[in-house]
């Protein structure tokens, strides 16, 4: 599998710095080829643009703004540089720029001279050394750019972005393209950071062999095309034993359709058995609606001990509840040395009794975070990598943790980020799809944190499919089913 290399802060400023040393480059030889290649891709997206307006800071990402002004102008776009900070705090590459753009006859002006008279606006405010809190004239610039409605691109990361976590410090620029120098920021892919990005684009300035050995990635962005040469075909001479028992564990009263969800899918993903263990009011019926399922009443703890002596992976959560029943369920798992996947009820009722496996993968919403952690809603999305690992060292084996950039973290392995999905999938049911699939592959014998990275990829891609027919309001868990089958013969 070929994966996108994202780095946080710290390994971005060591690429910075080692490409420096090994090249022999200085600051501002970085500095002109980076404003050089935004200026292309610039004029590349928006090819129709006659005039720039810049907003700088005094940091290098300010440098990066001043020079783009600069070769602009010499191409004969109308350019208005917009100028925020103390000029008292400006770094020694940033005030060289400055000055060749005064000599070259740029006016230099404060944001509130902003009219909003132009095509393209660039924000070169802050860049990924950011740490603090974006306020006063540094907020209302944000603020001016983003109530401007002009097309932005931001110059590396767009200003008040976490590099690290994609959180915001107060207010970000939000972007409709952004330009990385060097490499990828994992910020920019998942929580607020997803959204303020638009489009992440890399521009790498040198050879990526220069510094590909120096500055390991801190995670790593991965789509369906990246997983899809896993998904082989099968040989001729199987059976249905060979892909495994996939035990569903859910369906309270008034929540079937969860776990009948969690089973399609996980046939249409290619298991070679599904049961679903579910509550005796609707255990006949479900059959009924997928005859494929083997359907099962689950009244006593003893009930589901025959049913995992067949079984090889089990999901459980799907339309469980918290009422006694649910309880039941979950206790009657506590011993089980199955793998097992936990969705939607399972995860809150082990919130309440946290244990710790390493054969078991995780998959919160954020809420569902937050009280695993027992922490509040902002926390999980102040970073939500942070969040991921700490879930792991606190229960074990593998987390998914959904959401706009889904992250998975599988103990100790560099985290792997979603670049598939949209916001269609904000329905009710895509999660109980999602842990079918999970536990298909699982089943089908993948290891854990594989069955995970290509479960999640498959997922998200098949709700892109269908949103490209359907459209992403009104787009229905069920809409995925066909599109599971497709996407696993690939």
């Amino acid at each position: 599998m070929s994966f996108l290399n994202l780095y946080d802060r710290e390994s971005s400023q060591a690429v910075d710095a080692l490409i420096v040393d090994t090249l022999n480059l200085g600051n501002l030889d970085l500095i002109r080829k980076a404003a050089g290649r935004a200026l292309v891709v610039l004029l590349e997206k928006w090819p129709r643009t006659k005039s720039i307006a810049v907003f700088c800071g005094a940091g290098k990402n300010g440098a990066d703004g001043l020079v783009l002004a600069l070769l602009a102008k010499k191409i004969g776009l109308d350019v208005n540089v917009y100028w925020i900070g103390s000029e008292g705090l400006i770094k020694r590459e940033t005030r060289i720029c400055y000055e060749d753009c005064i000599r070259n006859g740029l006016i230099v002006k404060r944001t509130n001279q902003f009219d909003g008279i132009c095509d393209v606006v660039v924000d070169a405010i802050f860049g990924v050394g950011l740490n603090r809190e974006v306020e006063g004239e540094f907020d209302e610039a944000i603020k001016i750019i983003n109530d401007c409605k002009k097309k932005v691109l931001s110059m590396d990361i767009p200003s008040g972005v976490n590099s690290t976590s994609g959180a915001v410090f107060g207010r970000a620029v939000k972007a409709d393209l952004t330009v990385c120098f060097l490499v990828l920021k994992q910020g920019l892919f998942t929580g607020a950071g997803k959204i303020a990005a638009g489009e992440p684009l890399l521009e790498t300035l040198v050879s990526p062999e220069t510094f590909i050995d120096g500055s390991a990635p801190t995670a790593y962005g991965v789509c369906y095309e990246d997983i899809r040469d896993r998904l082989i075909p099968r040989k001729k001479d199987v059976h249905k034993g060979d892909f495994g028992h996939l035990l569903i564990l859910g369906g309270y009263p008034g929540y079937s359709g969860a776990a009948l969800l969690c089973g399609s899918s996980a046939i249409r993903a290619g298991t070679g058995l599904v049961s679903i263990g579910t509550h005796p009011n609707h255990a006949s019926v479900l059959a009924c609606t997928r005859p494929e399922l083997m359907c099962h009443a689950i009244s006593r703890v003893s009930d589901i001990k025959s049913l995992l002596k067949k079984s090889t992976v089990v999901a459980v959560g799907p339309g469980l509840s918290q009422k006694p029943w649910g309880i039941r369920i979950l206790e009657g798992l506590r011993e089980t040395s199955l793998p097992c996947v936990y969705d939607a009820d399972a995860l809150n009722l082990l919130a309440r009794k946290p244990d710790l496996k390493v054969n078991r993968v995780l998959t919160p919403h954020v809420k569902e975070a937050a009280r695993l952690l027992d922490v509040g809603t902002t926390d999980i999305e102040s970073d939500r990598f942070l969040a991921s690992r700490q879930m792991v060292k606190k229960f074990g084996g593998t987390v998914l943790l959904k959401g706009p950039g889904t992250v998975i973290v599988h103990q100790d392995d560099v985290p792997v980020v979603l670049l598939d999905g949209n916001p269609g999938m904000a329905s009710g049911g895509m999660g109980d799809v999602l842990t079918g699939i999970i536990g298909s592959f699982l089943a089908q014998g993948f290891p854990q944190g594989e069955a995970t990275v290509l479960a999640g990829a498959l997922h998200s891609h098949a709700a892109d499919v269908a949103s490209d027919k359907y459209g992403q309001r009104g787009l229905a868990a069920n809409d995925l089913m066909d599109y599971i089958q497709l996407l696993v013969n690939p």
